[in-house]
């Protein structure tokens, strides 16, 4: 066969009112349905991915902040006393005064004085339904009146995915 006959079927076929047989029909829709399957599955593994980065990241700065702030306050403090999971000590930073107590509480990190509660770093830290973030953390006193903070951010699923320990010696009176 020539390449013009070639051309001349091909248009016949086009032409003509016959349209597509049903095998035909049901060999697009099964290559269509697989291929939207695998497509599916993709975009399904890149967003878990995604979200799985985000988290991490997040949790990440999280760790930083509230790392920055332990840091911040213990340096400035007076009177440090250690009690595991959470350090009393009198406030020089925000002058909240005497008795204050830092430590990890419903996830996150909070300064409880004698005027109430609070937390420094915002709700919105710690996420909302996609995020679940949330904060432990230790203290241990240590020599030269040094005090070591691990401060440990947990994901939604409980693991651990951010971690920073460090050792502050309080330079207030």
């Amino acid at each position: 066969m020539r390449k013009t006959e070639l051309c001349r079927n091909a248009q016949k076929k086009l032409r003509s009112a016959g349209g597509f047989t049903l095998v035909e029909l049901i060999v697009v829709v099964v290559i269509v349905t697989i291929a939207g399957g695998v497509i599916a599955a993709t975009v399904d593994l890149a967003v878990g991915h995604y979200d799985r980065l985000m988290q991490q990241s997040d949790a990440q700065l999280l760790c930083s902040s509230v790392s920055l702030f332990v840091q911040k306050e213990l340096t400035y403090a007076g009177n440090v006393q250690v009690a595991g999971d959470s350090v009393t000590f009198t406030d020089h930073a925000n002058d909240l005064g005497k008795g204050c107590v830092l430590a990890a509480a419903d996830g996150k990190i909070k300064v409880s004085y004698s005027g109430g509660s609070f937390s420094p770093i915002g709700d919105g830290a710690y996420g909302g339904a996609r995020k679940q973030l949330t904060v432990d953390s230790a203290f241990e006193e240590k020599e030269n009146d040094c005090v070591e903070v691990v401060i440990k951010v947990n994901g939604k699923s409980g693991a651990t995915l951010a971690e920073n320990t460090f050792r502050v010696k309080p330079v207030a009176p």
